[in-house]
């Protein structure tokens, strides 16, 4: 434990002084992006002076350092960041007066670049120190602050690339390194980091608070907060819990506390030993992501960890449950182990991803929660057939390419490769991979390379070839499967041919050749053919014995593709149906929409194979059918047939519509209250039922004079759906709830009832409500803009409004916080409305980090919604009776 305290370190600094440095040749960055070579950090020793209520922030870095060869210079990270003073005192010599100068790199949209000089080559072994003053990020990125309830908080979030507007660093998941931390804020509030705190000092009216050294960390992944924050202890095992939130909420942390040592448990008994000495979860009131995997001290939204035990619903318990599995299956997976550079950022998200998916499954699976991995599975893949997707494995060479990694492909397709590989593997035979992975690698960094060699060594199968070629390109592999000829031997054999190549819908261009290495286990109606690897472009697979009335490609759906067959096929499977497992029914839905996507089955087919699945009792497959229609209404459906489609999603919902009713009932299963919410939903947009909106309207009154006299299930669901017809009068009912007290998810309720008025003058209210303080910059987009950009209705006046209220959007979300603003476009299905929101947000865009990609990938949505429509509305109107 260090005695001095690092801000007399700072004084000392400053009365340092010496010659001015002589100019010296700027130091570059290497093309990938990445810091040169010639410096790493071995450790630092942080102090800032943190005080919510002021507009900026003090801070002294001390980095322990060691240089590779003799240098004058130095480059690291800084953004924002004014340094008053510097010295660099080299192992065993004199303190080197230096000089601090911000830097842009061209790639780079703002300087985020730190190059230090000084006057005396240096080698080896060397103490970096730095005074500096910082503004607190208006962005809710780097350290930031927020009121809540009249008090102000300040909190980090420095993935990926933003730990250099709180400190100078060499912010890059390469270099990991130990820290510690000291944090002097005002004598009345509570600060939290990474590690458990270790001492106080009182100075004056503020207390200098230090933390324990953490075990070596790439600058992302550190943390803090400080505010009036209330604390909520929970087990002591297996590692200490604790809760901390803004003042008044810390009481509805309870379920998030159980559901942590629980989960933490379960990882251990999966991975091994806890990493760090405690666990702390810190609720946020504005923060951009859901939550954040901080070493030992995990962030995120108040409504992603808060809930009010009664009066909470199933969706946000469930929503607590897994958004902890992801985090806690991080402190492994990225935080003990941690990816060499962002190109394999699939090794945090994509094992995250998969961990929260199957240790909650294990725990709970009544939550289905694999099955819901699997619906994400079919998303990425619409995403993964557009040109703009990219390799799992994708070059970064900037802060911006680095935050378009975090998307479906990373998230999805990374977890949806690790299931192909555990059902390839084994279970056991994969775990095992793991656990040699992460006592190779730990407390360092790996790479995908490190990985797939741990589970090829385990195994004895060629890992690397078959995920080498999902890993290293695009795209979703399409495998056809026609029956070949009958051998009319002892026993019989028929062979089905096979056929592979890449996926893609219409309008989104020729796609390139290319092979995937995929392991295949088909099922069928009898026989077993076992599992083959197509490699090739075609190839078969034969069965023996009696002749199978239907064959389904993807076993299990334990395989990342998509595949094709003959109409008669289709049917037989459809008609088979019930040998299926859910997992396969829902792999029929998806796969034969993509197929009428791509051009090679009719939309006739679709309609008929729908009613198959009326009396379908499982929520997901409900779900899926539901949005399957949704984008059939959305892309194929012209005004003139409105109605006869309307008619045709009745005979879908409506018997199931009735049974399940407004109301949620005591005791009735958490699949029935889930499922209501799409059918309900579906049978008002879709199906034109509007007698669920005034059933919904007497209940919304009611609830929003009390909300503790309405079920929370029945509100979630009605008073949005009752804000479809309504008008002003409800606008001016929902606005004002908006500044009463009420749990979290009460105020989820409210946005997502706001945005979904289809009354345009009531909407529009709702929208410049959206620009004053009663709505937070991370609800804008996300809880009040997104229901309106799924109504038809409201698509049109919303991308209006976002035209025309432009400069004040980028104020209210400045940085990242604009990357939402272009996703209504991927709802467009109008070439010309296609080519005029490309033409407004394309120049605007530049300016916003990682939006690039987004934008591309929304505009190739929409376009190939337009080239479907184009192709197919015409024969989607004739099936539908017309």
């Amino acid at each position: 434990m260090r005695t001095c305290r690092l801000f007399a370190l700072a004084l000392v600094l400053a009365a340092c002084s010496g010659v001015r440095p002589r100019p010296a040749a700027e130091e570059s960055s290497p093309a990938d992006g990445r810091l040169p070579a010639s410096a790493r950090p071995l450790s630092y020793s942080l102090a800032l002076e943190v005080d919510p209520r002021l507009p900026r922030f003090k801070g002294f870095a001390r980095i322990e350092l060691e240089l590779a060869k003799p240098s004058t210079m130095l480059l690291l990270h800084a953004r924002d960041i004014e340094v008053h003073r510097a010295r660099l005192t080299p192992e065993g010599g004199r303190p080197l007066v230096a000089q601090a100068m911000a830097r842009k790199d061209a790639r780079a949209l703002f300087a985020e670049e730190l190059l230090v000089t000084w006057e005396i080559p240096a080698t080896g072994k060397a103490r970096l120190e730095l005074e500096y003053e910082a503004p607190f990020a208006a962005d809710l990125a780097g350290l930031y602050r927020v009121e809540h309830g009249g008090e102000w908080y300040a909190f980090t979030q420095f993935e990926a690339t933003d730990a250099r507007r709180a400190f100078p660093c060499f912010d890059e998941p390469g270099f990991k390194a130990p820290f510690d931390v000291e944090l002097v804020v005002p004598k009345e509030m509570v600060a939290v980091a990474n590690s458990v705190e270790q001492s106080r000092q009182e100075r004056g009216d503020k207390v200098a608070i230090r933390f324990a050294r953490t075990p070596p960390l790439p600058t992302y992944l550190v943390a803090f907060g400080v505010g009036p924050l209330e604390v909520l202890e929970g087990p002591k095992t297996p590692v200490p819990i604790r809760l901390l939130a803004p003042r008044g909420l810390a009481r509805l942390g309870g379920q998030a506390l159980a559901d942590t040592a629980e989960l933490v448990r379960r990882l251990a008994e999966y991975f091994g030993p806890f990493p760090f000495e405690k666990l702390d979860l810190l609720a946020i009131p504005d923060f951009q992501a859901g939550a954040m995997e901080n070493a030992g001290l995990i962030t995120g939204r108040a409504e992603s960890l808060l809930v009010d035990p009664q009066r909470s619903t199933a969706s946000a318990r469930r929503d607590v449950t897994l958004t902890l599995a992801h985090e806690i299956a991080h402190q492994w997976f990225g935080d003990l182990v941690t990816m060499a550079w962002w190109d394999d950022l699939w090794l945090n998200e994509g094992f995250a991803s998969f961990m929260e998916r199957k240790v909650v499954d294990a725990w709970k699976p009544e939550f289905h929660a694999l099955r819901e991995g699997l619906l994400y599975r079919f998303h990425a893949m619409d995403e993964d057939g557009l040109p703009s997707s990219h390799p799992i494995r994708a070059p970064v060479s900037s802060s911006s390419e680095a935050e378009e990694s975090f998307d479906s492909i990373t998230y999805s397709k990374g977890s949806a490769l690790l299931r192909m590989l555990e059902a390839y593997l084994g279970e056991e035979t994969f775990r095992d991979g793991l656990r040699a992975y992460l006592t190779a690698h730990a407390w360092g960094n790996a790479t995908s390379g490190d990985l797939l060699s741990a589970l090829e060594a385990g195994s004895g199968k060629p890992v690397r070839a078959i995920a080498a070629s999902f890993l290293d390109r695009p795209g979703v592999p399409q495998v056809r499967f026609e029956r070949g000829k009958m051998l009319k031997s002892l026993p019989p054999v028929l062979t089905f041919n096979l056929g592979q190549l890449p996926w893609r819908p219409m309008g989104s261009g020729e796609s390139a050749d290319r092979l995937w290495t995929i392991p295949l286990c088909p099922k069928a109606s009898v026989g077993e053919p076992g599992c083959t690897v197509l490699s090739e472009k075609k190839g078969s697979i034969s069965w023996r014995g009696q002749v199978p009335r239907w064959v389904y490609p993807n076993g299990s759906e334990a395989g990342y593709l998509r595949f094709s067959l003959p109409e008669e096929e289709w049917l037989a499977l459809a008609e088979g149906r019930e040998a299926l497992s859910v997992d396969e029914r829902a792999g029929l839905l998806s796969n034969l929409w993509a197929q009428v996507r791509a051009g090679e089955a009719e939309p006739a087919l679709l309609l008929k194979v729908l009613p198959s699945f009326d009396e379908e009792t499982d929520r997901d497959l409900v779900d899926l059918a539901v949005r399957i229609l949704e984008s059939f209404d959305r892309s194929l459906v012209e005004p003139k047939d409105r109605e006869v489609f309307a008619k045709y999603v009745r005979s879908r919902l409506s018997k199931r519509a009735a049974a399940l009713g407004l109301e949620h009932k005591p005791g009735e299963p958490e699949d029935a209250t889930l499922m209501r919410a799409s059918v309900l939903a579906a049978a008002v947009d879709l199906g034109g039922e509007q007698e669920w909106s005034k059933k919904a309207d007497a209940v919304a009154a009611a609830w929003l004079k009390d909300p503790t006299s309405v079920d929370p299930e029945t509100a979630e669901l009605a008073v949005p759906l009752a804000s479809r017809g309504a008008g002003l009068a409800r606008f001016e009912q929902l606005a004002a709830a908006l500044g009463r007290p009420g749990t979290p998810a009460e105020r989820l309720i409210l946005l997502a009832a706001l945005g979904s008025l289809s009354d345009p003058a009531a909407l529009r209210r709702a929208l410049e409500l959206g620009l004053t303080d009663q709505i937070r910059p991370s609800e804008l987009e996300a809880d009040l803009m997104r229901p309106a950009m799924k109504h038809r209705e409201s698509r049109a006046l919303l991308l209006a409004w976002i035209e025309e209220r432009w400069p004040q959007l980028r104020q209210k979300l400045p940085g990242p916080l604009s990357l939402g603003l272009s996703s209504p476009v991927a709802y467009l299905c109008n070439s010309s409305e296609i080519e005029q929101a490309d033409a407004f947000f394309a120049p605007r865009m530049k300016e916003v980090p990682g939006a690039h990609r987004p934008l591309v990938q929304a505009l190739e949505l929409a376009r190939t919604c337009a080239a479907l429509r184009e192709r197919y509305a015409e024969k989607a109107g004739q099936a539908l009776g017309r």
